[in-house]
């Protein structure tokens, strides 16, 4: 997996307005946009894919769909799960469309369980699946953190491969990092130039899927040992952007100015409302104004005009 690198935007998943099911025609769009703007692969069903709000023959559907539009692009599929059975399944059809690897997240509903427990669960995906498997390590969702020792137990595996991080302090990025048979994802866009700089092979962060050009930019650089610029600047500010208007929500409705799906999500999300997605426009354009004036060559496209 030495191969696994670069920068892999966490595919939200759009839904139609009037039932909410899955608007695969916005989907294919925005990973044929992707590919197009030269990210290395995509993540299917991440948190900012809904994952949680789909049921399992929906996330089949998408896995065989972003596969068979995939491309050029690498895929790595989220096939996490609070069961065996579903995860082992979800990588077997991730595995048999072609994914590179399985992202998997401690059972979360079982928070409380003992470590013990959580290495044996790792223990017997990692026996079980087909695909190589990254951790995926998001503490603030997930309520599990494996430690140091759960680390250590795991990481000798041969099918454990690498780490998405999706904390907000450099330090766990290192942990993982320390360990060099690991392929680490930053999964923060605020952290992408230093981590990436520190050892971690690229990134999955929500901005990738709006500014896809900028945090490969980023990436880049720091890979080559660049020194730092503003353009991780630049990512941090288009992030806080994200966040004041609603994360995940609010990358659904600037993909929405480029033409691409309709800024729907599943309850127990809330879609951004009229005037809210103006604010976000004005802020987002403002963003992306400042990238362009750098003049890099490598800044992002902007939102369409309408």
């Amino acid at each position: 997996m030495a191969d696994l690198r670069g920068v892999y935007p966490p595919l939200p998943t759009p839904f139609h307005a009037q039932n909410l099911e899955v608007d695969f025609d916005a989907l294919e769009a925005h990973v044929a946009w992707l590919r197009a703007e030269g990210v290395d692969g995509v993540l299917s069903l991440g948190t900012t894919g809904e994952f949680a709000s789909l049921s399992f023959s929906e996330r089949r559907d998408v896995i065989r769909f972003v596969l068979s539009k995939r491309g050029s692009l690498e895929v790595i599929v989220n096939c996490s799960a609070t069961n065996l059975p579903e995860v082992l399944e979800l990588a077997r059809a991730a595995a048999d469309g072609g994914a590179r690897a399985a992202l998997v997240m401690p059972p979360f509903y079982f928070r409380a369980a003992p470590r013990a427990g959580f290495i044996d669960f790792y223990r017997r995906v990692l026996d079980r699946s087909p695909l190589p498997v990254l951790l995926y390590h998001f503490v603030a969702m997930s309520g599990v953190d494996l430690g140091r020792e759960g680390l250590a137990e795991l990481v000798q595996h041969s099918n454990f491969v690498g780490v998405k991080d999706s904390g907000t302090k450099i330090d766990s990025i290192l942990e993982f990092t320390a360990h060099s048979q690991l392929r680490v994802f930053v999964g923060n866009d605020h952290l992408v130039e230093d981590g990436v700089a520190r050892g971690a092979a690229g990134a999955i962060t929500v901005c990738s899927n709006v500014v896809p050009g900028l945090v490969r930019h980023v990436v880049g650089s720091a890979a080559m040992g660049g020194e730092p610029d503003d353009l991780q600047k630049a990512l941090s500010r288009a992030r806080l952007v994200v966040e004041k208007h609603g994360g995940l929500r609010a990358v659904k409705a600037i993909l929405e100015l480029r033409g691409i799906g309709n800024g729907v999500v599943r309850p127990p999300l809330v879609p951004l409302g009229t005037s809210e997605k103006k604010s976000l426009r004005v802020d987002y354009e403002s963003v992306v104004n400042s990238i362009a004036s750098m003049k890099t060559g490598h800044g992002p496209s902007g939102p369409e005009r309408h």
